[in-house]
């Protein structure tokens, strides 16, 4: 529960101080995401790609955005902004579904570890061997997963397909592309957070690049062997107790569980062009078991929690220059 005093501030200017000062680094993400779209957008003028004629909706993406700024608890809240919603393309709009996913997500995963204490959370990654063709390697990933999602459902309810995916009691994944190091070939792969029996795996501590990881050594090895044989290419999978202990962990997980499908700044404004055009319309993200469910506002626009209703608030108006996102006016109070 938000605790709060009544206390407003008294003057238009004072609001906005408050409100920049709770913004400040939001306003550097959402100033940075910005810039990274404008600099893809010669590329798509000069382009062949379909996705040209979105080239005048996401150059106007983001140019003014409105905050709610519950400033007692210094909590912000998007509540109007012209966005384009084109996510592939625009890192803004990924950074806002992201960060949604996030926002929706941490209740969803509060709630399933309190209603059931036996279950522990991992971190999942899973990866196809890298390839030039870059929807044939989304679609060997996510039809790889899909298949090992469809054993677990026939091992469950009828047991003809063994598989240690039975175990798993619900479980989220996020497609991320990306170009191979050190290649030219698309590199796709998934994260994903499952919810797993406590104490039916022994857990190992390990390093793994330069971090100390908690890994179920037999679960994961037997889920190495089972998605080779499902993608007859890779074994690779990475499984990591995600410490529930630690906010840090906890928060990160989730995070990486929820980022950009394309990875920023990996690739060129060319390929991330013609990713966004190859996967338009694909599935990126999906969950299933007790994290099924889990939905955003597909307006990218944040729901404000009934908390934050009884609260004190100022909207603060910011358009975008070529200096960055500015102040434009203070527009409402809320009650105090």
């Amino acid at each position: 529960m938000y605790q709060t005093n009544k206390t407003p501030p008294p003057d238009s200017s004072l609001a906005a101080r408050i409100g920049e000062g709770v913004l400040q680094e939001k306003l550097k993400d959402y100033q940075k995401a910005k810039e990274a779209t404008l600099e893809i957008l010669p590329a798509l003028n000069d382009s062949t790609s379909p996705l040209k004629k979105h080239y005048t909706k996401i150059e106007e993406c983001g140019t003014y955005l409105v905050f709610r700024v519950f400033y007692t608890v210094e909590q912000t809240r998007v509540i109007r902004a012209n966005l384009c919603k084109k996510r592939l393309l625009c890192d803004l709009c990924a950074l806002r579904t992201s960060a949604m996913r996030v926002q929706a997500f941490i209740p969803k995963f509060e709630k399933v570890l309190s209603d059931n204490p036996d279950l522990e959370p991992y971190l999942v990654t899973f990866t196809v061997k890298n390839g030039p063709d870059l929807l044939e390697r989304y679609n060997h990933l996510t039809g790889s997963y899909s298949k090992l999602i469809k054993n677990r459902r026939t091992d469950l309810s009828c047991g003809r397909t063994a598989t240690v995916y039975r175990f798993v009691a619900g479980g989220t994944m996020q497609v991320e592309v990306k170009i191979g190091s050190g290649s030219d070939l698309w590199h796709s792969h998934i994260h994903s957070i499952i919810m797993l029996p406590g104490g039916l795996f022994d857990v190992a501590r390990k390093i793994r690049k330069a971090k100390d990881v908690y890994v179920p050594y037999d679960f994961e090895n037997s889920l190495r062997a089972e998605w080779s044989a499902i993608t007859n290419d890779s074994h690779m999978v990475d499984v990591r107790r995600i410490l529930v202990e630690s906010d840090e962990q906890r928060i990160g997980a989730i995070c990486e569980a929820h980022k950009y499908p394309l990875k920023p700044g990996n690739l060129t404004p060319e390929q991330r062009i013609y990713a966004a055009e190859k996967l338009h319309a694909k599935r990126m993200y999906r969950s299933f078991g007790c994290f099924y469910g889990v939905d955003i506002n597909e307006d990218l626009i944040d729901s404000i929690e009934a908390e934050l209703e009884l609260l004190p608030y100022v909207d603060l108006v910011y358009t975008y220059n070529n200096k960055g996102y500015v102040l434009k006016e203070v527009t409402d109070y809320g009650k105090y």
